[in-house]
């Protein structure tokens, strides 16, 4: 489906890049048209048009997990100092999109009463598969890492993050640099 900015509303949109991208999951393969673009009045980067979020549901599902006995490509260490340096870290994290229980967790877990994750990939071990099941207004801090870029409709979803928050409650979010992806879509 198109669709403007979520961010502004703006509807001059400038291609970035483009590209077709086959997936194979465990039990099907996906192609994907992926269209990147820049919002030309803010600065949002998106997808447009946008695959439908039944799709996209189907397709992290079924995919495999993708991390499985690789080594994490973040700073754990860096992570960890920033949690440490806007929140109490007590209470309750919530990862939204973790991809595998890891040293990362096992780290929070250190420092958090309860630590859980969120995560819509059946071949990963997750606390929870949606963000719904989760109580409102429990969570202390709520982080995705490099999440926000594959969801269909960002709003909605900020939304649901928000609804997890207590009073004082802290948000993370990572995304891919822009200005890498050029060089490095990875990065």
């Amino acid at each position: 489906e198109k669709r403007g900015c979520e961010n502004c509303g703006g509807k001059a949109l400038e291609v970035l890049w483009d590209y077709e991208h086959e997936a194979k999951t465990r039990n099907y393969v996906f192609k994907f048209d992926v269209n990147n673009v820049i919002c030309k009045d803010c600065g949002f980067v998106f997808l447009s048009p946008v695959h439908s979020p039944e799709s996209l549901s189907g397709y992290y599902a079924d995919s495999y997990n993708l991390f499985y006995k690789k080594t994490p490509g973040y700073d754990m260490g860096k992570r960890l100092e920033l949690i440490s340096s806007v929140s109490k870290e007590q209470g309750l994290f919530v990862e939204i999109g973790s991809n595998m229980q890891s040293e990362f967790q096992q780290k929070l877990r250190e420092r958090f009463e309860d630590v859980v994750t969120v995560e819509i990939n059946d071949s990963v071990d997750s606390d929870h598969r949606c963000i719904s099941a989760l109580p409102v207004e429990a969570a202390d801090l709520v982080a995705h890492y490099f999440v926000l870029e594959h969801v269909p409709h960002v709003k909605p979803f900020l939304n649901d993050c928000a609804r997890l928050f207590k009073l004082q409650g802290i948000m993370i979010v990572e995304v891919p640099n822009i200005s890498l992806y050029p060089f490095d879509p990875v990065a």
